[in-house]
């Protein structure tokens, strides 16, 4: 996990950064060292409070270049982006298989991003 930061509170827009002991980072992490095999080496999650028990859940996960900021550290989203956009020659062999591939194009020339 590169960086994070809230976006909402109760369903109301209210960016803000997260303090380094937040929970939300512990489920983030738990999350990446469970699923890593099953995504994309750049994807956002997005995760959420669930209502009636308090407990953290996945809401959804997105392209990283689709994603906004919001109060997360902007170089770290930076990199992640880039790293979900940037050539195809620097795609990490992990990640070939989110490779989507537009007509005519090689492994070595490919210029698809992964996510």
């Amino acid at each position: 996990m590169r960086t994070a930061s809230r976006y909402a509170l109760f369903g109301v827009l209210d960016s803000a950064p997260l303090p380094p002991t937040h929970p939300a980072l512990g489920f983030g992490a738990e999350l990446v060292d469970n699923l890593a095999g099953g995504l994309p080496g750049a994807v956002v999650v997005d995760i959420g409070v669930l209502s009636d028990s308090g407990r953290f859940a996945v809401v959804e996960a997105n392209e990283a270049w689709f994603s906004n900021s919001y109060a997360a550290d902007a170089d770290r989203v930076l990199d992640v982006v880039l790293r979900a956009a940037g050539p195809g020659r620097e795609v990490r062999d992990t990640d070939r298989r989110f490779v989507r591939r537009t007509g005519g194009t090689r492994d070595d020339d490919m210029t698809d991003g992964v996510g």
